[in-house]
């Protein structure tokens, strides 16, 4: 007697999303002298193997100040709530309570309204969003950091981040929390250098890199992504510079005579000085600076 066929194994198919756009990504706050500094990378993700480009810093003017985003997680919706918080900070007037007080409210607001319909699915079906935001206004500008419905003002002198780089980024920034911190101009090259690491240790963090400045006095400097280029470059040689003699020297292992190795040693202070007026003249010649881009409010 001839058995029948076996019947197939019914194997469930995976419930999949159409592919949306992400932004893993690395965006940088730092409370600065005389402002905020904002740093960001520029890859999307378009789908599991494929990436694009996007500028991930947005900048607009409210009735009493100057506000820059960078947002982290499901595009669209950091889109939605760039819009939103324009929006939110042209209709409100000027605060008389706490400005954390005010953006708590937004907050809890757009993710009721958004993330919170997705309550009881499962976590990689529901859009994220994370964002830093920078405001500006009385002549003094504040960094909050926003992650679900809670917004969190960052102390002056402290630093934050948001993105899929977060882990490896937060030790980096405990490094560069100083007793008196530098302009926006001296903490960018602290900044470059911790977004290189971030590029290369972290999937999803790449492509070029964006900085803005948002003054005390509300004044919007955009520096760049030609000038991010060359100082990434200047950032890559004084690393090799840092590994090539420094520790070579201290090491011994530096394979020149004695009498080479103290002259390249008592040298030395004249490489640093090459390196800060390089670095100087990349921050401060308008000719290489996109000038026209940096604006002030009247």
């Amino acid at each position: 007697m001839i058995k029948p066929f076996p019947k197939p194994s019914i194997i469930p198919r995976p419930h999949l999303r159409l592919p949306v756009r992400k932004r893993m990504t690395a965006i940088l706050g730092f409370n600065c002298s005389d402002g905020v500094l904002m740093m960001a990378d520029t890859e999307e993700s378009t789908s599991l193997y494929t990436k694009s480009e996007a500028d991930k810093l947005a900048r607009f003017i409210c009735p009493y100040g100057t506000v820059v985003t960078g947002g982290s997680g499901d595009a669209h919706l950091i889109d939605c709530a760039t819009q939103e918080l324009s929006e939110f900070f042209r209709e409100t007037p000027p605060p008389h309570v706490d400005i954390k007080t005010k953006l708590n409210e937004f907050a809890q607001t757009f993710f009721r309204d958004t993330t919170g319909q997705y309550s009881g699915f499962a976590t990689e079906l529901v859009p994220s969003l994370a964002m830093l935001i920078a405001i500006n206004f009385n002549q003094h500008t504040w960094l909050f950091r926003w992650t679900h419905n809670r917004v969190l003002l960052i102390p002056s002198g402290a630093h934050t981040s948001v993105g899929a780089g977060d882990a490896q980024v937060h030790p980096m920034l405990r490094d560069v929390r100083f007793l008196m911190p530098p302009s926006c101009d001296g903490m960018l090259l602290y900044g470059t250098r911790i977004m290189l690491q971030a590029k290369r240790m972290v999937q999803g963090v790449g492509g070029k890199t964006e900085a803005i400045a948002l003054h005390n006095g509300a004044r919007t400097h955009f520096y760049g992504s030609k000038n991010m280029r060359l100082v990434e470059e200047l950032v890559s040689e004084i690393e090799d510079f840092n590994t090539g003699l420094a520790y070579a020297y201290v090491s011994g292992s530096l394979e020149l005579e004695d009498n080479a190795a103290e002259a390249v040693i008592l040298d030395v202070p004249n490489d640093f000085r090459r390196f800060r007026d390089r670095y100087r003249q990349l921050v401060g010649d308008p000719r290489l600076l996109n000038s026209q881009m940096s604006t002030d409010r009247q």
